[in-house]
């Protein structure tokens, strides 16, 4: 028999538990192998959380003695302080290395950082051509607000609950776990970046935790040592796998989400003292990492993200190690000069303070922090802080989203007369942003007497029947509405009888990370089958009479081009600091241009390595020019640029009789 311990004594294999969830967060944050999962640290925070706030309201409500005001008290002493801390010491990095558009959106994070808002923020922000999440030092926070907005409500349903019996209450919260799991399913398909961020698809890892408290108690249950062995261990087990065997393309949150939730559950429930998985998560200097847990994961995020905007995201792992130990060391700091101070209550002999220093704190340096954010917004970044302001001020629109001919021409628009520079275009352009990013640069070099029509959709490369896997953000929904739109851009192409040419291009190297679907078939990344599609998307083309041609995505390594241009231009650096190995290039794009040669043998191929790459490297810019917007995107101007260098427009148009000639021949 097993039996409950109902009330709340300090736990130090919590602590451990807490260590067992930061720890995985900052390796995978720092791209550790063998961390891939590290990500579900975040879930077990959320079920010890549920489970110590649900043990500390339930009993006072119990007692007759729950205070709102003295709740949100708590709350602002365990969490506040060290917010403001590392809030402040992000702004001297941030004015300092923030390019304007950076530091415009830093600006933004504040705001709803200190309004407990930012995941909100954050799922609004993370689009396609949005920064990238690593480059965000406050991005982290969501964390907090997710929990934060949970607490808004769930202290009122537990007062509404307070007549109702144990069992009761530990129904409805087990009928919002079913509601918010089933819902957070659903959102991995329908819109999983919002199921990632919000609280309705996350409230189920905080009900868990509630959920063991009402049925379990707030200490572990008393039952046979085997049992208890053998729960802590399947509960260890499951975290630990999730932490190696999981990666980002698992859809999360969802019922994947249950096994490390499940796994810090047992933990909970059978880990008491004199387990092995004890002894493990109380040992000192893990326990001293759960309690500075809280710090430790709010510092390393910031350190990190700083650490990609000055070196343009080229962190070596040394510095990733280094700065890992320094969040650590700051942690320890930060929870023993700050947190621990400011939990103290009037009663301490020691220093503390009251109630009313804390709400007033927590008012002031918020509005300071919101006040600074919307600065930065209301400025556009506040370019001044450059050597040059005007050509700081400049930098955003040099790096701003080439769409093409129009912002809405990115989300496949045929019909829309932005999309098209007349009524009997000439030419069609057909594919994702890498077609986007190639529509100026044949504005700007096909004769006056051609004109084109724009047919993109961002990820949605141009080949019939096929669509790449992108999971969680582009999933098997996304897929069907790509072969569905390239159909419909196939009869798009078939009802202008003045369209001659038609260009095709995409990034291809999407198709070799998950794999893509073939006629609503997912098969691995396999060269010969995306070229063998390719070919025959063209062969459907060129049966039409059309000229199709396929233009070959630009040089790229992996880094951010873009970013490092500007970084250069606001430090006054060289731009040809920023150019790329043609080796390194080679390489990392071998799988693309593998397909782009098997294309090459039975349609026309423009190449665009043969205008930016020598046999040394490859070049990023052109006197000012900058030819990227960020690690792979033409910019607007570069597009224009390398337009001219190929004489893009000539050589699509150009008669390709020659080539029909000389196969005929053979």
């Amino acid at each position: 028999m097993c039996s409950q311990n109902a009330h709340l004594k300090y736990r130090p294999e919590i602590d451990g538990l807490r260590a067992l969830a930061v720890l995985p967060v900052v390796l995978f944050h720092a791209h550790v192998p063998g961390f891939s999962g590290g990500f579900v640290g975040v879930d077990i925070f959320f079920v010890i959380s549920g489970f110590l706030i649900t043990s500390i309201v339930a009993e006072e409500i119990n007692d007759g003695r729950f205070s709102l005001v003295r709740f949100y008290e708590r709350r602002i002493r365990r969490i506040v302080p060290a917010l403001v801390l590392v809030s402040i010491a992000c702004l001297p990095f941030a004015w300092a290395w923030m390019l304007p558009e950076e530091f415009a959106d830093f600006g933004l994070s504040l705001i709803a950082v200190n309004l407990f808002v930012s995941n909100i923020l954050f799922w609004q922000e993370a689009s396609y051509f949005g920064n990238a999440a690593e480059f965000k030092p406050m991005l982290h926070t969501w964390t907090l607000a997710v929990e934060e907005q949970f607490y808004i409500f769930f202290p009122l349903l537990l007062i509404l609950l307070r007549k109702a019996s144990r069992r009761l209450t530990a129904g409805v919260i087990f009928f919002g776990i079913v509601v918010s799991c089933a819902l957070a399913q659903w959102a991995t398909w329908a819109s999983p970046v919002a199921g990632f961020y919000l609280l309705p698809t996350r409230a189920f890892e905080l009900g868990i935790g509630a959920f063991i408290y009402l049925t379990v108690g707030a200490k572990p249950i008393t039952c046979g040592d085997r049992l208890a062995e053998l729960g802590s261990l399947l509960g260890l087990s499951a975290i630990v796998g999730s932490i190696v065997l999981m990666t980002k393309t698992t859809p999360f949150p969802s019922v994947w989400t249950l096994i490390p939730t499940v796994g810090a559950s047992l933990i909970i429930i059978f880990c008491r003292e004199g387990t092995w998985v004890w002894r493990l998560l109380t040992i000192r200097f893990v326990v001293l990492i759960g309690l500075v847990s809280y710090s430790f994961y709010l510092w390393h995020q910031p350190l990190f993200a700083f650490a990609r905007i000055r070196l343009a995201g080229d962190v070596p792992e040394w510095l990733f190690f280094t700065l890992s130990l320094v969040s650590l060391m700051l942690a320890y700091l930060s929870w023993r000069y700050v947190e621990a101070p400011f939990r103290r209550r009037a009663s301490s002999s020691d220093l503390h303070f009251s109630r009313r220093q804390i709400f007033a704190g927590a008012i002031i340096s918020a509005a300071a922090l919101i006040g600074f954010g919307g600065l930065a917004v209301a400025t556009h970044g506040l370019p001044q802080r450059a050597a040059d302001p005007t050509v700081a001020a400049l930098l955003s629109d040099r790096l701003r989203p080439n769409h093409g001919l129009a912002s809405v021409c990115s989300q496949f628009q045929p019909d829309n007369p932005q999309c098209r520079t007349s009524g009997e275009p000439t030419v069609a352009v057909w594919g994702d942003s890498f077609a986007m990013h190639n529509v100026v640069a044949l504005i700007e070099t096909l004769p006056s007497n051609e004109s084109i029509i724009q047919i993109t959709q961002q990820v949605c490369g141009p080949i019939l029947a096929t669509a790449p896997l992108q999971a969680p953000t582009y999933t098997e929904t996304f897929a069907q509405m790509c072969v569905a739109r390239n159909d419909r851009a196939l009869e798009t192409i078939e009802s202008y009888p003045s369209i001659r040419t038609v260009v095709l291009a995409s990034p291809l190297r999407t198709y070799f990370e998950q794999g893509f679907y073939v006629n609503d078939r997912l098969v691995p990344p396999n060269r010969e089958i995306l070229a063998s599609q390719i070919i025959a998307t063209m062969d459907v083309i060129e049966a039409t009479g059309r000229k199709a041609v396929f233009i070959e995505p630009p040089p790229r390594d992996g880094s951010d081009m873009g970013s490092c241009l500007a970084r250069a231009t606001w430090f006054g650096e060289e731009l040809a600091t920023c150019n790329i190995s043609s080796v390194a290039s080679a390489a990392y794009d071998r799988q693309v241009t593998d397909v782009i040669d098997m294309i090459e043998d039975h349609h026309d191929v423009i190449r665009t390595r043969d205008a930016l790459c020598d046999s040394q490297v490859c070049t990023v810019s052109r006197g000012d020019t900058f030819f990227y917007r960020d690690a792979s995107h033409l910019s607007v101007e570069g597009s224009r640029e390398l337009g001219r260098m190929l004489n893009l427009g000539e050589r699509v148009i150009a008669d390709s009789g020659s080539r029909a000639e000389t196969e005929d021949a053979q």
